[in-house]
């Protein structure tokens, strides 16, 4: 098994970084290697998906755990693996966290020892950097929306 964490600060509130991750049905437009995302059923506290990613369909289940996380496991061709995300306020936004378990499947587990660097770019090419981009895009359009200001004197 692999485990790696990255970690990445966005300027914007927790929860709407949270809401942005957990909205499953734009995965497609925020995430570049996912077609597309269809709901096969919610049983419980799971969300039961079939992602579309670029080598095939992929079964996926989302679970929120904590107000602050949101576990997605993923079962594609090439691995199995848990993502343990978690958004923390801190002074300038939140705090974007991913603790990935990965485990890889048939001739691909001979490369388990060398692949964590890959895997820690790829979830922030994939993940991380796209998420950044567009939940500071949304804080930015709203122009400091909540902010108290006083016309100038």
């Amino acid at each position: 098994m692999i485990s790696v964490s990255v970690s990445q600060t966005i300027d914007a509130p927790r929860d709407a970084v949270m809401a942005l991750y957990a909205d499953y049905r734009n995965w497609g437009s925020i995430f570049p290697l996912i077609r597309g995302v269809r709901l096969v059923s919610q049983v419980g506290g799971r969300t039961i998906l079939d992602v579309e990613h670029v080598e095939g369909h992929v079964p996926n289940v989302l679970r929120k755990l904590s107000p602050d996380s949101i576990e997605l496991w993923e079962d594609g061709r090439r691995f199995t693996g848990t993502f343990l995300n978690t958004f923390q306020t801190i002074p300038c936004g939140t705090k974007y966290t991913v603790l990935a378990r990965i485990r890889l499947k048939g001739v691909y587990r001979l490369l388990t020892p060398f692949v964590g660097g890959l895997i820690r770019a790829r979830l922030r090419r994939y993940v991380m950097r796209p998420l950044k981009a567009l939940a500071e895009g949304a804080q930015a359009s709203r122009g400091g929306e909540g902010e108290s200001s006083s016309p100038p004197p």
